[in-house]
């Protein structure tokens, strides 16, 4: 079960997938282009890519 949050101007979003092989960061990604109506292609990890907290750029 995936939860999201804003908490302290920054969007928090818990997973239960596993940090292996990119994998939790496909599911962010992914959670995150769902309400945006993008492609996950659109984004882009530009920050962060092994660290809990990431920088996300929308690619248009």
């Amino acid at each position: 079960m995936e939860k999201a949050a804003i908490e302290n101007g920054a969007l928090k979003i818990w997973l239960r997938t596993a940090p292996e092989d990119g994998r939790a960061n496909k599911a962010v990604l992914a959670i995150l282009a769902k309400p945006l109506r993008i492609s996950v292609n659109q984004l882009e990890i530009t920050h962060g890519q092994t660290a809990r907290d990431k920088r996300v750029r929308v690619l248009v």
